[in-house]
């Protein structure tokens, strides 16, 4: 069987490497060098020169040779990347038909694609000269941040060398692997990955042969390049000052400035100041000045902050703090700079590993996963990640994302949707990825019609679309009706222009969990303010802002929270009056329709109805299976597909809650809770007058006092007492209500994410439903922080935090004894 190769194919350099013998070994080309500039030229009739050859040619020939091909690579034209870089090179950037970018190299038009199979074939023949045998399987190395699209562009340049992409790998990845190859290590690692034109940080976690990803960042247009155009921009006004013209605008010029601007950069790392010649920059005129290591580090101070604060959120991501890091792999020519490693020493209280070859370390691993791959003795397991959220579509011009960042790959998802009008007899697949909210701001990946439905009647077909990402981290989107069995799939490769968007908006579908316009406007307005600090700042961390893993993603979070499932823009009187028949039904323990009860979880969305409508829906609930009628304010589990998941609670233990906060509000777990909330017409214990409050003929009762209640400053002493609001959670799962509320129990208090919270001040009582358990276990508190009455920072949810009464003997009582039975059950 012939070697796996490994390949990193870096922006600036590419490098080779095999396992022999079980040792990494880096090889050479026919000159000696173990590094390939990423590097092409032509010199006419078809002949390419890669490599050191090409790069020689750059000064006399600027037009004539292409660099950093792997910052365009799986862009569009149009892209705000790609602009930069048209400013930045030498060659022509130019448009094809379909928007892609096209480069010119001297008299030939290729792609970044084709551009990038040149450089994979000349490491290909790099391979099979030192290995004497043919090079066919690979495995080649990717920023963690490339988005899908970048990562198809770069499979098909290898199979346009001639090559068999056995794994795509992340970069950080690979170095982990290379960092611990025969080594006994159970440690807790963050690659800090800084390349000529790509950033990334990963935190992963090594032992026993299994290398898993916490969490990854990056940035894929920060990188050596962004540095060098800084001295650049610095010579050229030096220039210019001296009373010469803009060097930039000449390509000759322009080269020569990067040539001196990347080795003066080079040597500030070696030596305080550097002289900077360059004699007839234009026409007659020289440059010579002077750049010393502080200046440098002055003009690129943004960019090294830019990785630190990336770094940063990549660790909250992990769900870890500095202390649990126990070694640092600093990766990429970059990080060589001085100021990029004190300032990560710093960040991090630790001196970064030595022991690794900045530039060699990631083919290196690349070697090592392809060893790992043909040898039964030292295999090992990768648990990557995937970069971004990715997800659909739907209806209102919101994204439904149906694989949420960080999420371990190679993974799949599937979620039912149905459409939105009547009659409809095809659904449009929308594929984008990103963290908004809103369609529009995230990236476009791919689109397929889905055709032969049965039309019918608005919501009521059920279309199962799934999501499933590969090894490669290849996304592979299909949808199925699940009436008819007519089935569409694809493979996402690329993208479209805006043109393209605009026209699929005609036909949408909405998904049985989508958001009214109306609630999206509410958490809007729900949210704002910036900054960490002081007591917003504490707020916002205890509201989940920066934790980990999905619940990190806060703009969803908000708007699962305050959105109307199955809501639609308008509704009749006929619709609300089903959706509330469905409450009762799913209150009735109907799993069906456990959505259409969520739907009236909100009390201001029975409030703005009008009368005819809440009295329709009154009567048309009266008749439905729960015998005393719906509960407007009920609360149903949201159901085990939730995108959200239930280790948020943990990640705030490991953040110190109990010192930020006299009781710890907990978050809840959106697996099993949707909050609501119910004004009570009787509670024991309350004064009579209080629950014989009368209730308006024509509406749901007590829909209308809930917002206005809310709105409403806590009484006076002695002033008229609010009704007690009761609050009823339904748990699908006893687990999980153990281990909330155990920790809930120990801090005193619980935190309900909710977009319509109640005042500070209000009593409530939380009404707790828990499987294997016939009695409901009833909480007196009252409500202690409340988004209501607080400027929400960006990121933090909604909702409000509930101090348990302390003369509520009876209702902790009970509460012990539930998690008493549970635990000595286990």
């Amino acid at each position: 069987m012939a070697t796996i190769v490994g390949i990193d194919l870096g922006t600036t350099n590419s490098c080779v490497a095999i396992i022999k013998d079980g040792r990494p070994k880096v090889l050479e080309d026919d000159r000696g060098y173990t590094i390939l500039p990423s590097c092409i030229a032509t010199r006419g009739e078809g002949r390419f020169v890669v490599g050191h050859a090409a790069k020689a040619l750059i000064l006399n020939h600027p037009k004539n040779t292409l660099y950093a091909v792997k910052r365009l690579i799986g862009r569009k034209f149009e892209s705000e990347e790609v602009q930069a870089a048209t400013r930045r090179v030498a060659y022509d950037v130019t448009a094809s038909d379909e928007g892609s970018v096209i480069l010119r190299m001297g008299e030939y038009d290729i792609s970044p694609v084709e551009a990038a199979s040149i450089i994979l074939t000349a490491a290909k023949e790099i391979a099979e000269k030192a290995t004497g045998e043919p090079t066919a399987d690979v495995v080649i190395t990717v920023p963690a941040n490339f988005n899908h699209g970048q990562r198809r562009a770069t499979m098909e340049a290898a199979e346009a060398a001639g090559l068999n992409v056995v794994r795509l790998l992340n970069e950080p990845t690979a170095a982990a692997l290379a960092y611990g190859f025969k080594k006994d290590i159970q440690k807790k690692i963050a690659v800090f990955d800084l390349g000529g034109g790509t950033f990334d940080v990963s935190i992963i976690e090594a032992g026993d042969d299994v290398y898993e990803t916490l969490a990854t960042g990056g940035n894929t247009f920060l990188g050596g390049d962004d540095f060098d155009y800084r001295i650049i921009d610095w010579l050229a006004e030096q220039f210019m000052a001296e009373g010469g013209a803009d060097p930039r605008e000449d390509v000759n010029a322009l080269q020569r400035l990067k040539d001196a601007g990347e080795r003066a950069k080079c040597e500030l790392s070696f030596v305080d100041k550097t002289p900077v010649l360059i004699p007839r920059l234009l026409g007659n005129q020289n440059l010579e000045v002077e750049l010393t290591r502080v200046q440098l580090e002055e003009l690129v101070q943004d960019l090294i902050n830019e990785t630190v604060k990336i770094t940063d959120a990549t660790m909250k991501d992990a769900g870890l703090t500095i202390e649990d890091i126990d070694e640092i792999v600093l990766v990429g020519g970059m990080t060589r700079m001085p100021k990029v490693q004190e300032t990560i020493k710093v960040f991090f209280g630790m001196n970064p590993c030595k022991g690794v070859h900045p530039e060699e370390v990631v083919a290196i691993g690349a070697a090592v996963h392809g060893y790992s791959l043909e040898s039964e003795e030292e295999s090992t397991l990768l648990l990557d990640v995937t970069p971004f959220s990715l997800g659909m579509d739907v209806a209102g011009g919101y994204f439904k994302a149906i694989i949420s960042r960080n999420t371990t790959v190679p993974c799949a998802e599937t979620r039912t949707f149905t459409n939105v009008q009547a009659g409809q007899s095809e659904v449009r697949v929308i594929v984008r990825m990103g963290e908004s909210r809103v369609a529009e701001n995230n990236e476009f990946l791919g689109e397929f019609v889905l055709g032969g439905l049965v039309a019918g009647e608005a919501m009521t077909a059920k279309v199962e679309v799934s999501f499933r990402i590969d090894g490669n981290g290849i996304l592979h989107v299909s949808a199925i009706d699940q009436a008819t069995g007519e089935s569409q799939a694809i493979a996402i490769r690329e993208y479209i222009n805006e043109e393209a968007i605009e026209n699929i908006k005609a036909v949408q579908i909405a998904e049985t969990q989508v958001a009214t316009e109306q609630a999206v406007q509410l958490a809007r307005d729900g949210s704002g303010g910036s900054g960490e600090g002081g007591l917003r700042g504490r707020l916002a961390r205890l509201a989940g802002f920066g934790k980990k893993g999905k619940a990190a993603v806060s703009d969803e979070q908000a708007m699962e929270e305050v959105a109307d499932p199955l809501a639609l823009t308008e509704r009749s009187e006929e619709e609300a009056a089903a959706a509330l028949e469905a409450a009762a039904l799913a209150a009735a323990g109907d799993s069906e329709e456990q959505a259409a009860a969520d739907e009236f979880a909100d009390p201001h969305a029975l409030a703005e109805r009008d009368e005819a409508a809440a009295e329709a829906a009154k009567a048309r609930a009266s008749a439905s299976a729960a015998p005393d009628g719906p509960d407007a304010y009920g609360v149903v589990p949201r159901g085990d597909d939730s995108p959200f998941g239930s280790d948020l609670g943990d990640a705030l233990d490991a953040d110190g809650l109990d010192s930020l906060d006299p009781f710890g509000i907990a978050p809840k777990d959106e697996d099993d809770l949707a909050s609501g909330i119910e004004h009570s017409k009787k509670v024991d214990g309350e004064p009579a007058q209080e629950a014989k409050a009368p209730t308006p003929k024509a509406k749901v009762p007590d829909t209308a006092a809930a917002p206005a209640a809310a709105k409403k400053p806590a009484p006076a002493a002695g002033g008229k007492k609010r009704k007690t609001a009761r609050l009823r959670i339904s748990y699908k799962k006893s687990s999980t209500f153990v281990k909330e509320y155990t920790r809930n129990l120990k801090r005193g208090g619980t935190f309900i994410k909710t977009g319509k919270p109640l005042a500070v001040g209000r009593s409530c009582i939380l009404h707790l439903t828990i499987p294997e358990w016939d009695t409901p276990v009833e909480l007196r508190g009252s409500v202690v922080w409340s988004s209501k009455d607080a400027t929400l920072e960006e990121g933090q949810e909604q909702g409000m935090g509930i101090k348990y009464d302390p003369d509520d003997s009876s209702g902790r009582e009970a509460l012990e004894a539930v998690l008493s039975h549970f635990n000595a059950a286990s």
